[in-house]
């Protein structure tokens, strides 16, 4: 048991000598997706454990949001209330965001929350079992606008097709900052028909297979992608390391790279105009 652990140690070495050889010297890095709390699934996201890691990896700044959790009812209020606290606890490394539940005063959590200290709005289709089409995301998108808070939305495997939906809700709401999650790989091909080169909407790069972001990176303009690890489900060093291998095999330049680890989420969080995409790489 010993040797097997000194040999995982001696691998997760190796990948941070690597990941310090691959990371633009001196970089910053804002991670678009984390998790606290505990999700019904049994996976949990430390206070601690985060805090540890990004100092670990450099990451300054996170976007971050409770899971899917047990006492989730009514409407999220509980869990939204600790990541109000743990943001607090960060002292500004932890940018919250709050969930919602559509069958539960959607409106009312998200300016309760957004009055708090909230800055940014979580939807989660699968887990909450809504469709785009639903009437009652429109008034979301409206106080997001009016806020000028983005929206991260869940983007991953187990959806629907879903970039028509999405693309008539970014036309309805053009000052909205959407994000989507996961690197849109649920409709992949169809959200960058209809959204590459649209200025606010952002894809993270959360996801677990090299394959995933090569495509996403063909497809979707740099200044469109936002480094993401999914903290508790995605580790370091093995998001960074994937993130920042992809993104070279891509072509990204520095000046691109260092914009994916920092500077695309970083303006989204100080509220700031989204940059004007280019082209893919």
């Amino acid at each position: 048991m010993q040797q097997a652990l000194e040999r995982a140690q001696e691998l997760i070495a190796s990948y941070d000598d690597e990941l310090r050889r691959d990371l633009p010297r001196g970089a910053e890095i804002f991670d678009a997706h984390t998790h606290l709390g505990t999700d019904i699934d049994g996976m949990t996201g430390q206070f601690e454990d985060l805090l540890s890691m990004m100092d670990r990896y450099g990451t300054a700044r996170a976007f971050m949001f409770c899971l899917d959790e047990p006492d989730r009812e009514p409407g999220f209020q509980a869990p939204n209330d600790r990541t109000l606290e743990h943001a607090r606890r960060a002292d500004g490394r932890l940018v919250p965001f709050v969930r919602l539940d559509l069958t539960h005063d959607p409106i009312g959590e998200a300016a309760r929350c957004l009055d708090a200290g909230a800055r940014g709005i979580k939807l989660h289709p699968r887990a909450q079992r809504f469709m785009l089409t639903d009437e009652r995301l429109a008034p979301i998108f409206a106080i997001a606008s009016e806020r000028n808070v983005p929206i991260l939305i869940h983007g991953g495997r187990g959806l629907p097709p879903i970039a028509q939906d999405l693309a008539k809700l970014v036309e309805d709401y053009p000052r909205v900052q959407l994000i989507i999650a996961h690197a849109g790989i649920a409709d992949l091909a169809g959200l960058a028909g209809l959204l590459s080169g649209k200025e606010g909407v952002f894809y993270d790069t959360s996801v677990w297979s090299p394959l995933d972001l090569l495509d996403l990176f063909r497809l979707v303009p740099p200044e469109q992608i936002l480094y993401a690890s999914d903290y508790p489900y995605g580790q370091q060093p093995a998001s960074l390391l994937l993130s920042v291998k992809a993104a070279k095999r891509a072509g990204f330049d520095e000046t691109q790279l260092r914009a994916m680890l920092w500077d695309n989420a970083a303006g989204i969080a100080a509220g700031e105009p989204p940059p004007e995409p280019s082209t893919p790489t």
